[in-house]
């Protein structure tokens, strides 16, 4: 039988990612402080810790980055104790927060990519070939947060970027248009900004994208979500196949 290999559009930047049989959560599990963007609803945050279908068998968890909008610790640490054989993966900051949380015996299941920026490292966990890539974070204010971007590297190869910087210094050295990428998961500025447009089409050359990050409609003053479906529909006709994930629940074929 054919596996179904397809995302669905979790929270924030959070996506379940079904592929080759396998399950891959990253930043599904998040609770952020800065109420413009979207937290995991509690009954979908019911379902990824209590392990509840579609959200049962989980088999790696990632996590790009120790910001609320990403990660929340007491949420992660219910899953991991629900969770028997689930392991998570992401930075130094996430998993130290991670193990003041929970028992020693849970710790074996933790994996932490201490990576320098512009650097890569490749693991295989239940079967999943991941490459973590470290960029710097998008903003000034974030110049000392870790970000990991993660693909999923199976038949369809998925690249997930955290809130990596939109900046060709982030890129130019890590040759990401090597892996034919499939699924390119990117906050909306990427697709906003014409700088990072060619960023997209000179270094990762994905086949679509799906932006995330979009703020709440009725909360958005500054028009963000207007901003880049604008600047999409003016270069989509020569751009990359873009979905734009707003509705929890969504999903996108592989």
């Amino acid at each position: 039988m054919m596996q179904s290999n397809n995302l669905v559009y979790v929270a924030n930047a959070g996506v379940l990612i079904n592929i080759d049989g396998k399950k891959v959560l990253i930043d599904g599990l998040n609770n952020a402080a800065y109420p413009l963007y979207k937290s995991t609803p509690l009954e979908i945050s019911k379902q990824i810790t209590e392990g509840i279908s579609p959200f049962d068998h989980i088999d790696v968890m990632l996590i790009t980055h120790n910001h609320s909008d990403h990660f929340d610790v007491e949420s992660v640490v219910r899953f991991l104790n629900n969770n028997s054989d689930a392991a998570v993966i992401s930075t130094n900051e996430v998993v130290s927060a991670i193990k003041k949380q929970i028992s020693d015996f849970l710790e074996e299941r933790l994996i932490e990519i201490p990576l320098e920026n512009k650097c890569e490292k490749r693991i295989q966990v239940k079967g999943i070939d991941i490459v973590a890539f470290s960029l710097a974070h998008d903003g000034i204010e974030h110049t000392e947060v870790h970000n990991l971007a993660f693909l999923i590297d199976g038949s369809k190869k998925v690249l997930h970027l955290g809130d990596g910087a939109p900046k060709k210094e982030n890129y130019e050295a890590l040759q990401l248009n090597q892996y034919k990428i499939d699924l390119l998961i990117a906050n909306f500025p990427y697709v906003s900004l014409p700088s990072a447009r060619n960023i997209i089409e000179e270094y990762i050359k994905p086949k679509k994208i799906a932006v995330v990050h979009l703020p709440y409609r009725e909360l958005d003053r500054f028009g963000w979500i207007h901003s880049a479906k604008k600047s999409y529909d003016r270069v989509k006709a020569s751009f990359v196949v873009t979905e734009f994930l707003e509705d929890i629940g969504a999903s996108i074929e592989l």
